[in-house]
């Protein structure tokens, strides 16, 4: 069977016209290594190849202009927006956050030869209907603003232009439009030539006129690769692309022999649970594999983050490997390391001139791979530190090249500055390494592409007023756009590429990964300004045309193989991972119905961990069961009860010995953070003992939140810091909350509520007996009241809750374990009504959860409640079978595997 490739060759050779004389126009470099390779096989004698090119370089050669680099172009653009706008223009940071989608844009209308002033007309009128057409009062000077933009657009848009075709450089639309109105002087110089154009699919409107005239002309032919099961398939949009361009008039298909639904075909099928496990498969699939078929195979990566793993993974015999792809620097511990620079100055404070550095994000930064791959010594920071000043900092991180970047940035030139010192070291360094590692290599790749954008961006004044932040985001976007090169023969063993590097070329053998959704085809994720409608109505790609180049990719490379490979991963959590792509299930519904030769199969291989399947238990010999019967004499608390029955693990080691949780790190925990906002309502009602609350009383605390919260806050906890970050957020959540709780609580006694206070954080508790099948057990239950108050004539216990609690938590059908196993915040409740009836006999007892990120509601009171004498025996019969299973010898002390908050880990068949 010919390749398509092969059917393009046998056409130039039988051409009139001399081989030398022919330019062709392929999608990559690499089909056209290909076709010299054919031509080389087909021709002897001595003779001229063919001149080959894309058509990318062909329309730049066209239009006599190079493609300008992107942070050119960013700036360019800049200055006509401030050209236009003046002091009305933002400032340059927050442009650049969304300059790269106003660029994209233009090239939208370059690429399809739209007519700008009527799409800027369009959009200009679009805005006006959807925003401004319905106000009935003058527009603010920020509408003003954001519609002066609107109609800003045109001129913006025409001075860009302007300015880059001055300098012959550009983008690719703009490019392919001048190239299309310098058509007609290029194809006079033409003469002898004779163009080819093959293997291409989507085509710009652009490009499209540029090759319909070269056909017209009979200058050239155009050749697109399809197969007729997915072309004629008018729902399939493999043939997408083709269909259209074929119905206009351009081009000739050149079908695959036998088509997909008329040959054999092999379609494996597999599972892999992560990504590990997935070259794990991969390097089975090519370990199985002959030398004369490793020569015919290609492993297409449909996520070009898996190659530095597949390459980790391979097997021994491959001795011979050219990867045709692009390794993003982007995805290297170098990037990493980067932003991780980044965050550690953005988190930085700055005192008496210097900067301090949070601990977590220096630990981050020093101890970031990328150092380790430098090989440099390990560092230690006490571990009790939050903050660490600059000389210490230094000290710690000994490597001069991590120390220059330690000083203090006072603004974007500084960075650029600390970091050029910076990797000009790190590239001595690794020029000393003989044999650097892949990593490095990448590294340094990344530092090439890092220099040159420093350079560039120090030659423009404006630099001087970026942030950090956009700082960062350019570099990053920089780095991700260098590939780095690996060395390889293209012609022989195993080919590894990307999905686009495949166009034009065929494998007898493919090991396509991973075929999940969101990879084939890609998130068509498309960021506009021009609303969906108008995109629509001038034929702009969308998510439809944008799926459709994914879908051509795959189902072309099936038509040119005997045996594909199609592997995809089970880990959700994975972003490549979780559900295998819709084109497998295409194969397995659609084709395998339509073609009898075609053998489909499905395998899985799964993640097999060898693992102790015992249950997590404490048997509770006899000094267990005495340590249990101290802990409920010394008090059994609602949040013990509701431990034990959550998790019985967590429960002893938690509750019962004392042991402490683990540090969570820098972030304020939620049981200390609870404590700050109880602390301070404590201490704003505390001098109120028996008082009546009034509106009034009200207004008087409410000046008092912020220096109350303030000083908990330090009180609590000194060593983390609460100015900036998460600390910060929650130290503003705390005051919202008892801001809010005081409002709520003024609204109700202004509507009629009578409340007087009794008093805060009280302790009360009561000692039972319950007897067990072999003794009874003296048991003190006790509670932890947040407020008691009296409420229209009833006592109400308050319990004070600073996350959301729903009502449907309260609805408790009976007193039974099983219940309050699930309704746990009722339990609490009756258990502070159990208590609040012996200690205030003779009156109503109510109980309360107020949750203070919603505390304007107040129905959040137990649906069946202690109202009875049999009420109250039902309720104490069910703690004394709770007891009882406590103290229960049968009964081993076990883990909840569905408990999904566990601190703590315990041995298998521990006996204490």
């Amino acid at each position: 069977m010919s390749s398509f490739l092969q059917q393009i060759a046998e056409r130039i050779l039988q051409d009139k016209i001399p081989v030398e004389n022919h330019m062709v126009i392929l999608p990559t470099r690499r089909a056209a290594g290909a076709m010299k390779q054919i031509i080389g096989r087909k021709k002897s004698g001595t003779y001229w190849l063919p001149q080959f090119t894309t058509i990318d370089d062909w329309a730049c050669t066209i239009s006599r202009m190079q493609k300008a680099h992107q942070l050119d172009i960013q700036f360019a653009c800049y200055e006509a927006y401030r050209e236009v706008l003046g002091q009305k223009s933002s400032d340059i940071s927050a442009f650049f956050s969304w300059v790269d989608v106003l660029i994209s844009d233009f090239n939208d209308i370059e690429s399809h030869c739209i007519d700008p002033q009527l799409l800027f007309k369009e959009l200009r009128d679009y805005t006006d209907i959807e925003h401004f057409s319905f106000l009935n009062e003058p527009l603010s000077e920020k509408q003003e603003n954001y519609r002066n933009f609107w109609r800003a657009l045109p001129t913006i848009h025409h001075k860009l232009k302007d300015k880059l075709v001055a300098q012959n450089h550009g983008y690719a639309g703009l490019i392919m439009q001048q190239a299309l109105s310098k058509w007609p002087q290029y194809a006079a110089s033409l003469k002898d030539t004779r163009i080819v154009v093959a293997g291409l699919n989507a085509l710009t409107e652009a490009e499209f006129k540029l090759l319909k005239r070269m056909q017209d002309e009979n200058l050239g032919n155009v050749y697109f690769d399809a197969d007729d099961w997915y072309l004629q398939n008018e729902m399939n949009h493999a043939g997408l692309f083709i269909r259209r361009i074929i119905k206009r008039g351009l081009g000739e298909v050149i079908r695959t022999e036998a088509a997909l639904h008329e040959r054999p075909l092999v379609i494996n099928q597999a599972a892999a649970l992560n990504r590990i496990d997935l070259c794990d498969l991969t390097a089975s699939y090519i370990n199985s594999l002959s030398d004369d078929d490793l020569n015919e195979t290609a492993v297409v990566l449909a996520n070009e983050n898996l190659l530095v793993p597949l390459l980790n993974h391979l097997p021994e015999k491959i001795k011979k490997v050219n990867i045709t792809m692009g390794l993003s620097a982007g995805n290297s511990n170098f990037a990493q390391w980067l932003q991780s620079l980044f965050k550690l100055h953005e988190s930085a404070t700055i005192e008496k001139g210097l900067p301090v550095f949070t601990v977590e994000y220096l630990q981050q930064f020093a101890g970031h791979p990328f150092v380790a791959d430098m090989k440099c010594p390990a560092f230690e920071i006490d571990s009790y530190k939050t903050f660490i000043a600059k000389e210490e900092a230094a000290s710690i991180c000994k490597m001069s090249w991590i120390s220059i970047l330690l000083g203090h940035w006072s603004g974007s030139l500084d960075c650029l500055e600390a970091i050029s010192a910076s990797i000009a070291q790190i590239e001595l360094e690794i020029a000393d390494d003989k044999q650097p590692d892949l990593s490095l290599q990448m590294a340094l790749e990344g530092i090439h592409a890092l220099r040159l954008i420093i350079t560039r961006l120090n030659t423009y004044s404006e630099t001087k007023e970026f942030t950090l932040n956009t700082i960062s985001n350019i570099i990053s976007s920089a780095i991700k756009r260098t590939q780095l090169s690996i060395p390889g023969e293209p012609y022989e063993g195993l080919q590894i590429m990307g999905m686009l590097e495949t166009r034009t070329l065929g494998f007898k053998n493919l090991i396509v990964m991973p075929v999940n959704e969101g990879s084939l085809p890609k998130k068509a994720s498309i960021e506009s300004f021009i609303p969906f409608e108008i995109r629509r109505y001038h034929h702009l790609p969308g998510k439809k045309e944008k799926e459709s180049v994914y879908s051509y990719l795959f189902y072309r490379l099936l038509s040119h193989s005997i045996h594909a490979n199609c592997l995809y991963m089970l880990d959700a959590d994975d972003p490549a991972g979780g559900e295998k792509s819709r084109y497998l299930v295409q194969l397995e519904y659609e084709l395998a119905k339509e073609n009898k030769q075609l053998t489909f199969f499905s395998s899985s291989l799964k993640n097999i961990v060898s693992i102790d399947n015992q249950e997590l238990t404490i048997t509770k010999s006899p000094e267990v069961l005495a340590t249990i019967r101290e802990y409920l004499k010394r008090g059994l608390s609602a949040s013990g009860i509701n431990n034990y029955l959550q998790c019985p693990l967590e429960w002893y080691y938690k509750t019962v010995l004392h042991l402490d949780e683990p540090d969570q790190g820098k972030e304020l925990d939620h049981a200390l953070y609870g404590t700050i906002v109880h602390s301070t309502l404590e201490i704003l009602f505390k001098d109120l003992e028996r008082h009546i609350i009034s509106a009034e009383t009200i207004d008087a605390m409410l000046p008092c939140v912020s220096a109350l919260v303030d000083a908990e806050f330090n009180k609590h906890e000194k060593s983390r810091y609460f100015e900036t970050g998460i600390n910060r957020i929650h130290f503003e959540r705390a005051k919202n909350m008892v801001t809010g709780y005081l409002q709520s609580e003024k609204k109700l006694i202004e509507d009629g509520d009578k409340v007087k206070f009794i008093d805060a954080e009280i302790a009360f508790d009561h000692d039972i007996i319950i007897a067990t099948p072999n003794d009874a057990v003296e048991v003190k239950i006790k509670g932890f009241a947040d407020r008691i108050e009296e409420r229209n004539g009833a006592i109400r216990i308050v319990d004070y809750k600073t996350g959301r609690v729903d009502i449907k938590d309260l609805n408790l059908k009976e007193f039974a374990v099983d219940e309050f196993r699930k309704k746990t915040k009722s339990l609490q409740l009756l258990l502070y009504q159990w208590l609040g009836g012996i200690h205030y006999p003779n009156q109503k007892i109510e109980t309360q959860i107020i949750s203070l990120p919603a505390p304007s509601i107040r129905n959040l009171m137990p649906t069946k409640g202690i109202d009875t004498v049999d009420d109250r025996m039902a309720f104490e019969n069910t703690i004394s079978e709770i007891v009882n299973e406590m103290l229960n010898p049968e009964i081993q002390i076990v883990k909840n595997p569905d408990y999904k908050h566990s601190a703590f880990e315990g041995e298998s068949n521990t006996t204490y």
